[in-house]
């Protein structure tokens, strides 16, 4: 399996979004992950809303350490693979790595949509490099 680490520039901009790419020509699972370079659309997080009613969790998993990083990139896309088509990560203020699978939605209506579904405070606009918030109220 390839392999794709996050490299300096991600971490110093303080996220990044890698496409999961399953290799369907091998029987055992096999994957990789390449850097995201989308020039449209919006990148919602998913989170199960089991795992945040139930856990209380806003991302799948979260680290202070560079190191553990890529693992959790890697682990994260092992597990949502054939389910989400893409995983990243982002640092927030405090210097914590939030790492979640995520999903591409072309249309600002259908990325608020599924960004409150998934209890989003945020969904990240590709043509202009920054995010929108999800209002609180239902997006018509």
């Amino acid at each position: 399996m390839a392999r794709y680490s996050p490299d300096l520039g991600d971490l110093w901009e303080g996220g990044a979004t890698y496409s999961i790419e399953e290799e369907d020509e091998r029987p055992n699972g096999s994957f990789t992950i390449t850097r995201a370079t989308l020039e449209a659309g919006y990148q919602v997080g998913f989170i199960p809303r089991t795992d945040r009613v139930r856990y209380g969790v806003t991302s799948w998993a979260t680290t202070k350490s560079p190191e553990a990083l890529e693992y959790l990139i890697w682990a994260c896309a092992e597990r949502f693979k054939g389910i989400c088509a893409y995983v990243g990560f982002w640092k927030d203020e405090e210097g914590v790595f939030h790492v979640d699978p995520s999903e591409h939605y072309d249309t600002l209506k259908g990325a608020l949509h599924y960004g409150r579904s998934f209890g989003q405070l945020t969904v990240w606009d590709w043509a202009n490099m920054d995010e929108v918030k999800v209002p609180v109220k239902e997006v018509i």
